[in-house]
């Protein structure tokens, strides 16, 4: 009986490495030298270009945002200049890309990554500046 058990324990769905949030070692080798678009629920939700060093270029429009990111645990914790409070998210790999759950809510909607590139994001001019 425990036999039976213990094979069909062994026999099931092991938990995907999808299912395991991402080290910063992981994130930083899938994301280093990559733009990647991220959605949520199927609405384009910005786009965040990974420099080496840790540092970050993000846009949700057509104003880019500088900053850095630092692991908190299993979270991914980004700073940006407009703001001192850092945005933390738990990202895990998805159908390919990546997903990114907001520190604020683990069981919400994540961010789905939709595309990816080398290509250097095209961030245009500041005004008064």
């Amino acid at each position: 009986m425990r036999g039976a058990l213990l094979l069909a324990l062994l026999s099931g769905p092991a938990m995907a490495a999808d299912d395991l949030p991402l080290t910063a070692g992981e994130f930083e080798a899938l994301t280093t030298g990559r733009t990647i678009t991220y959605s949520s629920g199927g609405t384009y939700y910005g786009t965040e270009q990974y420099l080496p060093g840790r540092r970050v270029i993000w846009t949700f429009g057509s104003t880019c945002q500088e900053g850095t990111w630092a692991p908190d645990g299993d979270m991914i914790c980004f700073t940006y200049e407009d703001r001192t409070e850092p945005s933390c998210w738990q990202f895990r790999r998805r159908d390919g890309g990546l997903a990114a759950w907001s520190g604020d809510d683990l069981e919400g909607e994540p961010l789905i990554s939709t595309y990816q590139s080398r290509a250097p994001m095209a961030c245009g001019p500041q005004v008064g500046v």
